[in-house]
C-alpha cells in the first residue's frame, strides 16, 4: 500500500518496463489488473487521491508510455508507488513504465524525454533518472541503459527503436 508523501520528497525518477512483447499494444489497465495478481498484490491508498484515477486501484507506477506515445497517469505522486523497494526508492522516487521489453516506438521515446522535462520543472528536487537495473543489476528492466540515453542527450540508440509499421 502506498504512503503520503509531499512532492519536495521526490528526488528521483526511475524507468521500467512492462516487459511484454515490443510493439504489442498493452494499456495501463492492463498493468492494473497484473498488479492486482497474485504475482504483485499491489494495491492502492485510494484515500490519498480519491479522485485521481480511482479505477486504478492496483497499478505500482505513476506514469506508463503506451505504444502510442500516449503518457497516462497511475498513481498520484503524493502516493510513494510499488516499484523499486531497493534503498526505499519507493519513497523519494516516481515510477515511468514505457509499454514494451527493450524496444519502444519512437513516439514513446519522445513522451519519455518531454515527460522527464516536465517532472524537471514541476517536482522542485527532482535530481537524477534512473532505470531499475541501477537499482537492482538482478533486473533487465527498462530494457536499455538510462544513463546511456542521458547521456547521448535523450536519444536512443537505433537498437531500442522499434518501427511498428515495418515490424522492427
Amino acid at each position: 500500500m502506498g504512503t503520503l508523501r509531499t512532492l519536495t520528497n521526490i528526488t528521483e525518477a526511475v524507468i521500467h518496463c512492462s516487459d511484454t512483447p515490443n510493439g504489442r499494444p498493452d494499456l495501463t489497465e492492463d498493468i492494473d489488473r497484473w498488479h492486482a495478481g497474485p504475482q504483485f498484490g499491489f494495491k492502492r491508498q485510494l484515500k490519498l487521491a480519491p479522485n485521481h484515477q480511482p479505477h486504478l486501484k492496483h497499478i505500482g507506477y505513476h506514469a506508463v508510455i503506451e505504444i502510442d506515445g500516449r503518457i497516462v497517469a497511475g498513481r498520484p505522486f503524493v502516493e510513494t508507488g510499488a516499484h523499486c523497494p531497493q534503498n526505499g526508492m519507493n519513497q523519494h522516487a516516481i515510477a515511468i513504465c514505457m509499454i514494451g521489453r527493450d524496444q519502444f516506438t519512437r513516439a514513446q521515446w519522445q513522451s519519455l524525454s518531454h515527460l522527464y522535462v516536465t517532472l524537471k520543472n514541476y517536482l522542485p528536487n527532482l535530481q537524477r533518472i534512473s532505470g531499475h537495473n541501477d537499482h537492482n543489476p538482478a533486473k533487465f528492466c527498462p530494457g536499455f541503459n538510462v544513463n546511456e540515453w542521458v547521456n547521448n542527450g535523450f536519444m536512443p540508440n537505433q537498437q531500442h527503436i522499434i518501427d511498428l509499421r515495418r515490424g522492427q
